[in-house]
């Protein structure tokens, strides 16, 4: 893992800038991926200093979101499309499932009936 040379938080926690070691000098507003464990990052352009790339944070911030937002619409995409070819929505098959477990509860008590009056003429 690369070592991190400066780092400050920003926007009350929800992202960071950083600059690694490797190149002090080049900074970066970090933030994570909501719902995953996993970052995403955009240089901060023009910012030399860690109160300069601080300053100028929110417009990384501004364009990382949108890609996040961008993102986030893909996969939603990709996964009703992946529904619709697959035929099998996940709420219908839930319900499908609840609806199957119900029914059986429902037959095994007219069993258990049918069985308990047969018992009973005998």
């Amino acid at each position: 893992m690369p070592n991190i040379a400066e780092k400050s938080k920003v926007f009350g926690g929800k992202g960071v800038v950083l600059s690694f070691t490797r190149a002090p000098d080049v900074f970066l507003y970090r933030e994570l991926i909501p719902g995953t464990k996993k970052y995403r990052y955009k240089v901060i352009d023009g910012a030399n200093t860690l109160k300069a790339a601080i300053d100028k944070s929110l417009d990384a911030c501004n364009a990382l979101r949108s890609e996040i937002l961008e993102h986030a619409q893909e996969v939603a995409i990709r996964k009703a499309q992946y529904e619709i070819e697959t035929n099998s929505p996940r709420e219908r098959a839930r319900m499908i499932t609840e609806n199957m477990v119900r029914s059986k509860k429902v037959s095994i008590r007219k069993c258990l009936n049918n069985f308990l009056d047969e018992e009973q003429k005998k």
